[in-house]
């Protein structure tokens, strides 16, 4: 195995833990919005009909949470003590994290 791919696979491995921390540490309305949109692949359009909100304001809400959420990962990562290139590297290689967002957000769905 080349060391390139260990450590390929270890920042996957470390991104894929805190990202999953991260999710399950959001209130219960923020991950049931990344799930509608990433799970269950809804329009903009369709979670704001659902929501009673205009597209836009879904649109806001979306960017919001993911910057918060790399923030947040990126903050856990530094704290572990990762470096600013070793985590850009984390997300360079996020394709390879071993979870699945519709794992991280089963409890979006099924709360408590």
């Amino acid at each position: 195995e080349h060391p390139e791919d260990f450590e390929r696979r270890e920042n996957a491995g470390a991104l894929a833990r805190t990202l999953r921390q991260e999710v399950e540490d959001l209130p219960p309305d923020q991950r049931l919005l990344l799930a509608w949109y990433y799970v269950d692949q809804l329009r903009l359009a369709q979670i704001a009909r659902v929501r009673g909100v205009h597209e836009s304001t879904v649109s806001r809400e979306l960017n919001a949470v993911r910057k918060t959420l790399r923030k947040r990962v990126e903050k856990r990562l530094r704290a572990e003590g990762f470096s600013a290139a070793r985590i850009e590297e984390c997300f360079r290689h996020s394709t390879d994290a071993p979870v699945t967002m519709e794992d991280m957000l089963e409890r979006a769905r099924n709360p408590g």
